[in-house]
């Protein structure tokens, strides 16, 4: 258990960049009745903020990684990615916004994506993202 949380069926990586879309994407997994961690909730006032990343991702049972060229350009949303690897967890990568594919980290590539920018069926995308 995190901080006295609830341990995430999801854990969002992302670029503060994207916080607005980010917001957006966890009232939709919330909707869905998946129980979502986010930086903005989930570390305490006092608390060593990347253990907190790091505790979070292990107690999660999916990564989730918001592709966005700020997101791959970031370093500690890589650092998260490669705790997530390191720790076995199940990736999801989702686009919110499009990448250079030359910029996307090869381990995250691998993966099948699930689009959700504005020009995607979110519906459908939201609905991958939730069966995965």
């Amino acid at each position: 258990m995190l901080s006295g949380r609830v341990m995430a069926d999801v854990f969002i990586s992302y670029s503060r960049k994207d916080q607005d879309w980010v917001r957006w994407l966890n009232d939709q997994l919330v909707a869905q009745g998946r129980e979502v961690w986010v930086d903005w909730e989930g570390i305490e006032p006092s608390e060593e903020w990347l253990k907190a990343i790091y505790a979070a991702v292990d107690e999660a049972g999916v990564f989730v990684f918001v592709l966005s060229p700020d997101s791959v350009g970031s370093d500690i949303c890589l650092q998260e990615v490669e705790h997530a690897l390191q720790s076995g967890k199940r990736i999801v990568p989702v686009v919110c916004r499009d990448v250079n594919d030359h910029d996307v980290p090869t381990d995250i590539a691998r993966f099948n994506f699930v689009f959700l920018r504005e020009r995607d069926d979110r519906d459908a995308g939201l609905e991958k993202l939730v069966r995965a």
